[in-house]
């Protein structure tokens, strides 16, 4: 869950960087009109807050993602817990032997120890060879679940960088449109 969580970092920082970038262009659009004496600000607002919304919904999106990713983790690696409740289950089985196979009759509580440890010994090989299954598979399931994710946070993250490039641009034409109207104005 730590490098789906570092993948979502990473994402967000990434596109925090991309906004500023966007939004930085935008602010210097806007200070080239004010130097013309063109009041655009309503351009820059309009289109900056779109980019703010497009974030929000991204990071709602990613969110959505890492959650899946920790559910999916948590899912996959539940077989862990039956694991470990049949390790503590053969250690109690270990701590009774003695309670169970005591008796007066040494013969009899030798062969009990004999029969209960042989068993035990059964369900610990059994036990091993699980454990072993689990290391052998685990690592691919969750190297799965950390793909899928990455991939669901660059998609939300795609998304977002595309409609914030569409608000700069509008940005750009609505600056451009007020400029232009402005200097036909003065011309006429």
């Amino acid at each position: 869950m730590l490098t789906v969580t570092k993948r979502w970092n990473q994402q967000t920082n990434n596109y925090r960087d991309y906004v500023n970038l966007l939004l930085d262009s935008m602010r210097r659009e806007v200070n080239n009109a004010k130097v013309r004496g063109v009041d655009v600000q309503y351009c820059y607002d309009t289109n900056s807050w779109a980019i703010n919304e497009h974030g929000n919904i991204a990071h709602q999106s990613a969110t959505k993602c890492q959650e899946s990713a920790e559910e999916s983790i948590e899912n996959s690696l539940r077989f862990l817990d039956n694991l470990k409740s049949l390790g503590y289950e053969l250690i109690k089985e270990l701590n009774d032997i003695f309670l169970n196979c005591y008796d007066d009759d040494t013969t009899k509580m030798h062969s009990c120890f004999l029969h209960e440890f042989g068993k035990i010994n059964n369900f610990v090989r059994e036990y091993e060879q699980d454990a072993k299954y689990i290391e052998y598979n685990a690592l691919p399931a969750s190297n799965y679940v950390v793909v899928q994710a990455t991939q669901c946070l660059s998609n939300a993250y795609l998304l977002a960088r595309f409609e914030s490039q569409g608000a700069k641009m509008s940005n750009s034409r609505c600056i451009r449109n007020v400029v232009n109207k402005n200097e036909k104005s003065l011309i006429a």
